[in-house]
């Protein structure tokens, strides 16, 4: 699997877990509590309904630990992913 962009815009922090190119439809889903991370899934064919990405609004959790217990509850994210999601989130919780 490639490792797809770790990215931050304002408070929301998102890994791109597959290529968008894979699939057709697209929906959300909020897996966790409300407002905090909110999952993309893509639709094809071939595969059914896989997570596209995964969105974390960084703003709605209590600090750097609180955030890192969701983080590591997501399965799709390879090592690579997780770590860059952890040093993103630790300079926004610094500022």
């Amino acid at each position: 699997m490639i490792n797809m962009p770790v990215e931050i815009r304002g408070n929301q922090l998102r890994i791109r877990v597959r290529n968008p190119r894979q699939f057709t439809k697209f929906r959300t889903h909020d897996p966790g509590q409300e407002g905090r991370f909110q999952r993309l899934a893509g639709y094809s064919k071939r595969t059914g309904w896989k997570t596209q990405s995964v969105r974390y609004t960084l703003k709605d959790y209590s600090g750097y630990s609180d955030f890192l217990r969701d983080l590591m509850d997501t399965r799709e994210l390879t090592v690579s992913q997780r770590n860059s999601a952890m040093r993103i989130a630790k300079r926004f919780y610094a500022s």
